[in-house]
């Protein structure tokens, strides 16, 4: 049978009748295809266009953090979407200049770079939590706009994300 065909199509034809055996193989035996399937680690890849972790320590982290604080602490009246508790006005008179600290990142890919993040503000005296929030940042190329602010985070919810994440990375 081989020797009808040319000798420049004889491996293709041999690769092609070795997968439909294959294929053939795995109709007539699935369990056997289902166990080799099992045997392979999942890897779950992120879809494109969703958000992916990011490290709370990277700079485009802690930019977005300081301009979405920045914005916040420096124009509260102008921020309509933002009914943090801890925007009172006794606190933002009376407290010296808060300070970021990324509890949450993660980014998406779009024309520049959407930044997710959750922000502990802390005060800048005693570095105390005045509290926490949601917010998602747009770079785009170097030029930063908060384009949705997000909820409220407790305090103590903050903390524990911390402590949670920093047992995560002493187990690794």
């Amino acid at each position: 049978m081989m020797q009808s065909f040319p000798s420049s199509l004889r491996s293709h034809v041999i690769v092609a009748t070795m997968m439909m055996m294959m294929m053939t193989l795995c109709v007539v035996f699935p369990q056997y295809a289902s166990a080799a399937e099992a045997e392979q680690p999942q890897r779950k890849l992120p879809l494109v266009g969703s958000y992916s972790p990011m490290p709370v320590t990277d700079p485009m982290a802690t930019e977005a953090a300081d301009y979405a604080l920045t914005t916040l602490w420096t124009e509260p009246a102008s921020n309509t979407n933002t009914n943090y508790s801890f925007l009172s006005s006794s606190t933002t008179s009376t407290t010296s200049t808060p300070s970021p600290q990324v509890i949450e990142a993660a980014k998406q890919v779009v024309a520049g770079l959407n930044i997710q993040l959750t922000i502990m503000v802390k005060d800048g005296n005693d570095d105390s939590c005045l509290g926490a929030f949601g917010v998602v940042v747009y770079n785009q190329f170097g030029d930063l706009s908060v384009t949705r602010w997000g909820d409220e985070v407790t305090c103590q919810a903050a903390y524990e994300k911390l402590s949670k994440d920093g047992e995560d990375a002493a187990r690794k």
